[in-house]
């Protein structure tokens, strides 16, 4: 049967040739002068020169209007879009590392036009606690085919989504380690819901590992050639772990490992809080964070990835408003800007993505890991910690009634007004377990961590005391008073104002320090 594209023209070439029709201008040409392209076409080798063109990305032929053009590149419709943008204001075309979304407008600009048309606006929009706590917007048992919530392990019910940085061997594409994680979990699921169902007979549509890999330059270079961000779309509860689980199983069986370069970073779904809430979590977490940064590897407090909280505790008795709040989280003064890569993201608690695209809290303390059990009990702890001072937000907001709740928090000891001498108070270790709640298998975890850590041959012999060196007070948090108790104040090197303490380890440990 002849081919569609042959001539019913009676005369034939010379050499007996089947003449075939291009698809594009209708000539005749020789079969050998014709050429494929992925659009379905067969074009004659002047029409594929004006008329096609490959895509940079995935090599594909397709007609020229039907490609996208950046960069002296041409992309087709899939791959400009999984790579670039048009801007919502000049709509020009630019890489999606330089898109600047406006949560507000639902807009992405380029960064030109971001400066004139978005990025001011911090008026985040506040959910209900239940609508957080029972939603299913992210992985949920009916979307996800899994058997239901549970939450023997991971109590919260917040949302929480992970980045896994790690490096590898090089041995395998990150096709094959994307295909690997997909199908481990699809696997499971499969476990669950569908016992009598066969992998061939699982819809190519119920791909639900919900997991990206995302190329980082940052973890990469020196020895460590190979890396990748594996980013886990939020899940919650127990559900959570067992999504860790298989994640780390798999990059351990693919040939991952964890070099200095690497962090392991928590983002929890914080939704319903406003100022008040914001203003309670951030003030409670300076209070904790020399603790933290006890249970981690020293680099952690000594890089510039995860700095600490840059405020002192006086500077949270001057937010009455939303407005406040952002100034005072911006350093005082430096104007709110989504960009990206804005030197507020580079700290161990992170709101600046929550105010620009609301992808929540992002806890940025956390060293390299493909240990579940160190992604459970942090899990466990940030969970715990979020949701109580979402209800202490509430509880202060309303005491009183006075919009400048915060200082309703009150202390044993003035200083002034301004609470000055109050720059760096740090909470009792026993005081921070009860306050938040804390599960006693994750107290005896992180007592356990806490001895990990300074035992390491690599952790310098003062990193302990190091993590407290401009703590001012040691405290205590009443819950029922609603009031902090100085129960020490340490020495100064120095009597004069901001100076950093002179610190023993006999001055700390039995507030500090995990009883075993």
């Amino acid at each position: 049967m002849p081919n569609q594209h042959e001539t019913e023209t009676t005369h034939e070439n010379a050499e007996n040739e089947i003449l075939l029709q291009c698809d594009d201008c209708g000539d005749e040409v020789r079969e050998d002068d014709l050429t494929g392209t992925d659009c379905g076409n067969e074009v004659c080798d002047d029409c594929y020169d004006n008329n096609y063109c490959e895509c940079y990305v995935c090599n594909g032929v397709m007609n020229n209007d039907e490609m996208h053009y950046y960069n002296g590149d041409y992309y087709c419709e899939d791959c400009f879009y999984d790579n670039c943008f048009h801007c919502a204001s000049c709509g020009e075309a630019e890489h999606l590392d330089y898109s600047q979304y406006d949560e507000n407008s639902g807009d992405t600009y380029c960064e030109g036009c971001y400066d004139e048309y978005g990025g001011e606006q911090y008026d985040w929009n506040v959910f209900s606690n239940e609508y957080v706590q029972v939603n299913d917007d992210f992985a949920s048992p009916t979307k996800n085919l899994y058997k239901s919530d549970t939450y023997d392990l991971i109590p919260s019910r917040r949302y929480q989504g992970i980045e896994v940085e790690a490096n590898h061997n090089g041995d395998y594409s990150r096709d094959d380690i994307a295909g690997a994680i997909a199908s481990r979990i699809d696997d499971t699921r499969l476990e669950q819901m569908f016992d009598e169902v066969s992998q061939a007979e699982f819809p190519d549509w119920y791909k639900i590992s919900g997991i990206q890999v995302v190329s980082d330059g940052s973890i990469t270079g020196g020895d460590d050639n190979y890396g990748y961000e594996y980013v886990m779309t939020p899940r919650r509860g127990d559900q959570l772990y067992t999504d860790m689980c298989l994640l780390t199983d798999t990059l351990v069986d693919y040939g991952h490992y964890i070099s200095r370069k690497c962090g392991y970073h928590l983002h929890i779904d914080i939704r319903d809080y406003d100022y008040y809430h914001l203003t309670c979590l951030m003030a409670m977490v300076k209070l904790i964070e020399p603790h933290i940064y006890s249970w981690v590897p020293q680099s952690r407090l000594t890089g510039n990835w995860c700095r600490p909280i840059s405020q002192n505790w006086y500077d949270f008795f001057g937010i009455h408003d939303r407005d406040d709040f952002i100034e005072i989280y911006y350093d005082n003064g430096n104007k709110f800007r989504y960009e990206k890569y804005h030197d507020k993201r580079y700290h161990g608690f992170n709101l600046h993505s929550h105010f620009g695209s609301n992808q929540g809290l992002e806890l940025r303390y956390h060293g390299g890991t493909l240990n579940p059990t160190k992604m459970l009990h942090w899990s466990i702890l940030w969970g715990q910690i979020v949701d109580k001072c979402y209800e202490l937000g509430n509880e202060v907001r309303s005491y009183n009634d006075r919009r400048d709740f915060f200082n309703n928090i009150t202390f044993n000891e003035r200083y002034g007004d301004d609470n000055k001498g109050f720059r760096n108070p740090t909470m009792d270790i026993q005081s921070l377990f009860e306050t938040f709640d804390i599960p006693q298998k994750t107290k005896d975890y992180y007592g356990m961590r806490q001895k990990e850590i300074e035992n390491n041959p690599n952790t310098s012999p003062t990193h302990f005391i190091d993590c407290f060196a401009k703590t001012s007070h040691i405290v205590e948090f009443d819950k029922a008073t609603m009031s902090f108790n100085t129960v020490k104040k340490l020495p100064h090197r120095v009597g004069s104002y901001g100076t950093l303490q002179e610190l023993t380890y006999d001055d700390i440990s039995s507030h500090f320090e995990i009883a075993s």
